[in-house]
């Protein structure tokens, strides 16, 4: 199963790329999103994903709030899935969102890189994007770790799922679920 360090040599060979900057440019992304999430508030990437948090109250008033992980419409209809599957994949988390930030390249690159400029995170995050939805559209099984946070995984091409981590849902205040459950199957 194809796993990050792959994808991301993958997409630096067929794009001629460095390899370090793919690495770090996902790096930033990942810590960008982080970021955001222990600030409560959610990251969009158009051409992948909206990651971020729902809430729901509780009986004693208080809001609970759950990690939610969910793929773009662009994203999918990139690796070629199915109607039907796009409408799973896309459909909007039960309870409110919490807000969303729009993901910002200038601020990615000095913020969370400090090595690479606006233009390198750019094109390096659409390389490693553009490389996973080739993987997925090829039916290939793909496995990405976004460090600790979770795992998106996708076996065959089909029904991508993401994980959030027992450790991040622990140190988030967020309960973990169980496999199955309702809050794990709204989160992929």
């Amino acid at each position: 199963m194809p796993a990050l360090e792959a994808l991301l040599r993958d997409a630096a060979q067929k794009r001629s790329g460095d390899l370090s900057e793919y690495t770090e440019a996902w790096g930033a992304f990942v810590r960008y999103l982080a970021s955001c999430l222990e600030a409560k508030r959610g990251l969009h990437l158009p051409s992948l994903c909206k990651v971020g948090w729902w809430t729901s109250k509780k009986r004693t008033g208080a809001a609970e709030h759950r990690p939610f992980f969910q793929l773009t419409e662009q994203f999918c209809r990139s690796c070629g899935m199915a109607q039907e599957m796009i409408k799973k994949h896309c459909k909007h988390p039960p309870g409110e969102l919490c807000p969303l930030e729009d993901f910002n390249f200038s601020k990615a690159s000095i913020k969370f890189s400090g090595k690479l400029t606006k233009d390198q995170m750019s094109s390096s995050l659409r390389s490693i994007v553009q490389q996973l939805a080739e993987s997925i559209a090829d039916r290939k099984d793909v496995q990405i770790v976004f460090q600790d946070i979770g795992k998106l995984s996708i076996k065959g091409g089909m029904d991508p799922a993401f994980a959030f981590s027992p450790d991040f849902l622990v140190l988030e205040g967020a309960a973990p679920t169980r496999p199955g459950s309702a809050a794990a199957d709204d989160a992929g």
